[in-house]
Parts: structure tokens; sequence; C-alpha cells
């Protein structure tokens, strides 16, 4: 991609903002966006995202779509009454629990307070071999509740 001048802070933004779009303003969700599903090409200058296999979508009704876009609000500013609310809506019990499986992180790292305005540290990468062992700590102890 970079022999071909695509600029790849660019297609980050790209892809970042064509799934963001897709799910939170239409409700319309890819359920398989893997590396070997996405194609970039350069069109007059410009990289221009293809999305492959159609075979796994999924739309969310309105009121679905609202409460996951609340529920993501709540993530991104730390409010956990938003968070419990919107997981509420969405018809899971255990809030902790589905906020930490949708984010992949554990709760008390999407929480923590120390680390608000760090969002790659709440959010981010989890290849670390800490966050990993911590996030096999965290499933092993949920399993139950998980299944």
């Amino acid at each position: 991609m970079l022999e071909q001048g695509i600029n790849l802070k660019e297609l980050a933004n790209l892809i970042s903002e064509s799934f963001n779009h897709m799910i939170f303003k239409e409700g319309f969700v890819h359920a398989d966006p893997h590396p070997g599903n996405l194609f970039v090409r350069q069109v007059d200058g410009q990289a221009q995202l293809v999305i492959l296999d159609h075979g796994i979508y999924t739309e969310l009704s309105e009121e679905c779509r609202i409460s996951y876009c609340k529920l993501w609000r709540g993530i991104l500013s730390q409010d956990e009454l938003m968070i419990k609310s919107a997981s509420h809506e969405l018809g899971a019990d255990f809030y902790q629990l589905f906020t930490a499986m949708i984010v992949n992180r554990t709760y008390e790292d999407i929480m923590e307070k120390k680390k608000n305005l760090k969002m790659k540290a709440r959010l981010g990468d989890v290849n670390d071999s800490k966050t990993q062992a911590a996030l096999q700590k965290y499933a092993l102890y949920y399993h139950k509740d998980i299944v």
C-alpha cells in the first residue's frame, strides 16, 4: 500500500469512519470484518475501501442501534449509569461483563479514572502479555456467566 502511495493514517480513518457510519448511523453490521475481507485501491489519488464477503450481515433495529450508541457513549465517557442502562436495554443483565466482552478489556480497565483521557490504554491494543493474562483470568472467573 505504501508503494501505491496510500496514506495509512488516512486509510485507518476511512475504515473507522466507514464501519462507524454503518453501525452507529445506519444500524447495518458486517459481521466478518477481518483484513481478508477489506480491499483497498487507489482511485483518483484517494484510497478507496472495498468491503468483501457479504455473507454475514445483520441490521439493528432503531431501538437497538440507539441503545448500542448509548452503550459506547457510556464507555467512552466512563459513565457507569449510562453503561448499565444501555446494557439493560440491550438485554444484558451483567453490564460489567457485557461491557468487558464488547470492548475485550476488563471492566476495571475500561472504567479506570486515571486513564480517562488515554483511550488506547483503556480501550486499545490488547496484545501485551499482561493484558492477555488479565483477560484470560477475567474470562475464567466469569465463564459460568458468559455461558
